[in-house]
């Protein structure tokens, strides 16, 4: 189900681009950027928040752009109902209403025959509306819980350590840079490069409209100058007011960025840009260009091959093997099902496995995926090394281990197995002497 929900966002997401850059090439590739990122892709197949939350954001915006063109109903009703569902699953889709709700009144403003206040207020009252219907919690005392949910969602993720370039840090105490470094390594190096290019000339082109806004008004001092431009302002506020309270705030992070895919959304659209610019400089050579950007594509699709399935734990080449292996990678556990398939195999005769887990990471919650004949051949001993028979570790520790021995291998076990993948140290599994 998650992975179908992804799938229709990502058509959705292909009607904003070809309805925004009006180019079949830009859209389709934009697209399969969208898609093709290795670690969204492996967390379409599993992940129920974070991929569920960038899906709706997908469709919040696409029918924010339907408004900015023309207000309907239907596009207020679709839009309310999607950035409601978005809120009541990751509490900054808040984002949604606020965003658009400033860019309709900023309208107004530029265009004073324009009356969107009307308009503004059937938004809130039905983005609130669908808030309440769908979401059991507001039921009670509507005002009071949603403050209370904001409030309080900023200190769901608890205060422990994680490696972070080599360190170990407090969640509560990360550097800016985390978000930035995150994004940095996990993303492909193609998309980052178009991004950049792409945020720098919508940069360049608000920074010249805003020296000249308090000029006698006219063509050239607007900030936008057509729905196109709208539409581009509105994914460059969002995204730098959304990493700006993050800092601001020092919200806790702990699995990368993961709680922030939906960012690909714009780090994509701003791509798509790049691609746009690139076909209008290059207009006599775009077969060249087709085949460039086809070929520079490749390393994404050979990533996601040779990481199969754990694409989710993607790294880019800006980091080096040994550096890849200075932050924290499986904190989803995702290796778990794979190391319990290998120790299965490796004692395909014994009828009781006992396994423990050398790792901060719930090793027996895996156990809900097991078949019934395999659940009953193993029995997860937690932390419990004398009762073991293997030991898996996935290097997910809350503690430092240069100074904590917490999850020390005992010495009378010996690596029998180690999973590494594109330089990345998956998992180790270790066997009773």
């Amino acid at each position: 189900l998650v992975f179908l929900i992804f799938y229709l966002s990502s058509i959705f997401f292909f009607k904003i681009l070809i309805e925004r850059f009006n180019n079949f090439f830009v859209s389709f590739f934009g697209t399969l950027l969208y898609i093709f990122s290795p670690r969204i892709y492996g967390d379409s197949f599993h992940n129920n928040k974070d991929i569920i939350f960038l899906s709706f954001v997908v469709f919040s915006i696409f029918f924010a752009f339907k408004i900015f063109k023309k207000f309907k109903i239907k596009n207020i009703l679709l839009f309310s109902l999607f950035a409601a569902i978005a809120t009541s699953t990751r509490v900054i889709g808040l984002f949604l209403p606020i965003s658009l709700i400033i860019f309709l009144y900023l309208e107004k403003l530029n265009d004073k025959s324009k009356s969107n206040i009307k308009y503004i207020m059937i938004i809130l009252i039905t983005y609130f509306l669908f808030l309440f219907i769908h979401w059991p919690y507001l039921w009670e005392n509507p005002f009071l819980h949603f403050i209370e949910y904001i409030i309080k969602s900023k200190d769901w993720i608890f205060s422990h350590y994680i490696l972070f370039n080599g360190e170990y840090l407090l969640t509560t105490s990360l550097p800016d840079s985390f978000i930035f470094t995150w994004i940095g390594i996990s993303s492909p190096i193609l998309n980052l490069i178009l991004f950049f290019h792409g945020f720098f000339y919508i940069s360049k082109r608000l920074f010249l409209r805003f020296i000249l806004v308090n000029k006698e008004k006219n063509y050239n001092s607007d900030f936008w100058r057509s729905i196109g431009e709208m539409k581009d302002n509105y994914i460059f506020f969002n995204l730098v007011s959304i990493i700006s309270i993050l800092i601001f705030l020092n919200v806790s992070l702990v699995s990368g960025w993961r709680h922030l895919y939906f960012l690909n959304i714009f780090l994509i659209y701003f791509a798509s840009f790049s691609i746009k610019i690139l076909s209008t400089i290059f207009k006599k050579y775009k077969i060249r260009l087709v085949l460039t950007l086809l070929i520079l594509f490749i390393p994404n699709i050979y990533k996601l091959i040779i990481l199969h399935p754990f694409q989710s734990l993607y790294l880019n080449e800006i980091l080096n093997n040994e550096n890849k292996n200075n932050f924290l990678i499986d904190r989803e556990g995702l290796t778990r099902l794979d190391s319990v398939y290998k120790i299965l195999a490796l004692e395909a005769d014994k009828k009781k496995i006992n396994i423990a887990n050398a790792s901060f990471i719930p090793y027996y919650r895996i156990k809900d995926a097991l078949v019934e004949k395999d659940k009953k051949r193993v029995n997860f001993v937690g932390t419990d090394y004398v009762k073991a028979d293997y030991i898996y570790d996935n290097f997910v520790y809350e503690v430092d281990p240069k100074y904590n021995k917490k999850y020390k291998i005992p010495s009378n076990f010996k690596r029998v197995y180690q999973l590494e993948l594109n330089g990345i140290k998956m998992y180790k599994i270790y066997k009773r002497k």
